[in-house]
């Protein structure tokens, strides 16, 4: 009877806190506190049986995408030796690459929506994962206003080794010092405009930088993409979307940005 009694609670304390919002509410703490008092006060419940029950509870979580919810009831049950567990936590680290990307994509042109991503992002993997570092390093540039594109040290390296590619399919000149601080400033200035929600103006600022010869470092197209983009107007969007995967083929945002084009093509075809 004491068992069964317990069982029920368990399932209520876990449906308390799944059906709960995301930011810390009352109703969160009292869940939390009804689980303590189940997991310290009443007859202990077999490991495996509890592994299942944070299992089945994450599961949910992850369906709601309620990302951080599941991630910590993944790793709850993954403590207690759940076999399925390492297979979300997986899952889960993979879909915060996707959001990590979306939100760089989108990180110009509307920091409010990138913000929101890369702040999921954190709450679904652990602080060693590369994303989680990538998220943290992002959302500091954003909130102090300095969006200027800097690559990752590990695509650099890869840029470096690769040939780089003008607009006309020729090999870009190599700029001088003070081309590089006129297309550094160009840059800054449009990047300025899209947080101001001023698109058209990024717009010319951008396509000024590109006459530079160095589409990819910055992604200059991928940043048109983008504003074309918050402007509703998806064909343009594409146009640049796809000249960034000709241009930029060694981009460390290829992979999504050739997800944003197929299902542009599979939306018109």
């Amino acid at each position: 009877m004491v068992r069964c009694v317990t069982g029920a609670i368990i399932i209520l304390c876990h449906f308390l806190y799944i059906n709960s919002s995301s930011a810390v509410t009352v109703g969160n703490k009292q869940a939390s506190m009804l689980c303590q008092v189940v997991d310290k006060n009443i007859s202990p419940i077999n490991n495996k049986t509890k592994a299942s029950a944070l299992y089945r509870a994450g599961n949910k979580a992850f369906v709601k995408k309620h990302y951080h919810q599941a991630y910590e009831y993944f790793c709850k049950a993954h403590e207690l030796g759940s076999k399925r567990a390492p297979v979300m936590l997986k899952k889960l680290q993979h879909r915060a690459k996707m959001l990590y990307e979306n939100a760089y994509i989108f990180h110009a042109s509307n920091p409010e929506k990138s913000l929101q991503m890369l702040k999921m992002v954190k709450g679904m993997v652990s602080p060693n994962n590369i994303y989680y570092r990538k998220a943290r390093m992002l959302i500091e540039r954003i909130e102090s206003g300095n969006s200027a594109y800097r690559t990752d040290r590990a695509v650099e390296n890869r840029e470096e080794e690769e040939p780089s590619v003008a607009t006309g399919g020729k090999k870009a000149k190599k700029l001088t010092s003070k081309e590089k601080r006129a297309l550094e400033n160009l840059v800054k200035k449009a990047d300025s405009r899209t947080r101001d929600k001023k698109f058209i103006e990024a717009i010319e600022l951008y396509k000024k930088a590109a006459l530079l010869g160095s589409p990819c470092s910055p992604p200059i197209y991928l940043k048109l993409g983008s504003c074309y983009a918050s402007l509703g107007k998806m064909k343009m969007a594409y146009k640049y979307y796809k000249n960034h995967l000709k241009q930029c083929p060694g981009s460390g945002y290829s992979q999504q940005v050739k997800r944003i084009v197929k299902q542009y093509e599979d939306f018109h075809q």
